[in-house]
């Protein structure tokens, strides 16, 4: 004899299933979705993206579930990319330093790198910028709302390095198309100043996901201040120089490539002051 209740439980199988898999699906989700950003991490780091992946469009999808913790997990993605933007900055500023190290080299593949990777660094901004506001728009605790904020002053002041790399670069080409000659110890000069602006940018890609402590925004302002009292030296120095009948071309070259330096260090800073903002 069958009882009612097993009657019930045949009759109705199927939505009995559905309903238990829908709520196993369910459970397992939202067990899982908190350590999503740190797999994610961990993928990102096991498997590194080819070098000719770089040329290829930049998309970043924004998921929305309406949920507290995707909101959490989508912001959690964009520090992610924000990171890898950091890393491209100081590559570029690399190639840059390794092509005016090296004149006699063969350039012409650095020059279209750092150009592919400007152009990079311009999809980025765009698109972790619209997926930033989308963030926005969810329901956001006032943390992560000061986070989205930094973050997009971040994403600006990042690009504003990618762009002044590939002009830095480019400065060095007419350099060496013009045949242009520095003064002798202008590569002294410039290896001094870029030590500084390397040192900031290592101190902006250290410090992308956590909150800036006094001390360390104050160590960000001395080497603001150090790239400042560099710039006023050498450009002291190419006005001496102009006017004890210095080529006229190659101190103007000069002085854009300390002012390339200097936007860089600008930038660095207004990144310095947002991740104070940041937790």
């Amino acid at each position: 004899m069958i009882a009612p209740w097993d009657v019930n439980l045949q009759k109705n199988l199927p939505l009995n299933l559905a309903l238990f898999h829908t709520i196993f699906n369910l459970t397992n989700t939202l067990i899982f979705l908190p350590f999503v950003p740190k797999f994610t991490l961990f993928v990102e780091k096991w498997i590194k993206p080819n070098e000719g992946d770089l040329s290829k469009e930049y998309k970043l999808q924004y998921i929305s579930t309406g949920l507290q913790d995707t909101a959490q997990m989508n912001i959690m993605n964009a520090k992610a990319e924000i990171s890898k933007m950091a890393d491209i900055t100081e590559k570029m500023f690399n190639t840059f330093l390794g092509v005016f190290y090296n004149p006699k080299k063969k350039m012409g593949n650095d020059i279209e790198n750092v150009k592919v990777l400007e152009e990079l660094t311009d999809q980025m901004q765009e698109e972790i910028s619209k997926y930033l506001v989308e963030c926005s728009k969810e329901q956001l605790n006032e943390k992560n709302i000061n986070n989205v904020n930094a973050m997009m002053r971040i994403v600006n002041e990042l690009e504003n390095v990618g762009d002044c790399c590939f002009n830095l670069i480019l400065l060095i080409q007419r350099k060496y198309d013009k045949k242009i000659t520095f003064h002798p110890k202008a590569e002294e000069e410039i290896k001094d100043y870029s030590n500084f602006v390397l040192e900031f940018i290592d101190f902006y890609k250290n410090h992308l996901n956590e909150h800036l402590h006094h001390e360390d925004l104050d160590r960000a302002y001395d080497l603001e201040n150090k790239i400042n009292q560099s710039r006023n030296s050498l450009k002291k120095a190419v006005q001496y120089r102009l006017q004890n009948g210095a080529d006229v071309r190659s101190e103007l070259l000069y002085v854009d490539l300390i002012k390339h330096f200097e936007h860089i260090g600008d930038s660095s800073l207004n990144i310095a002051q947002a991740l104070r903002q940041i937790y």
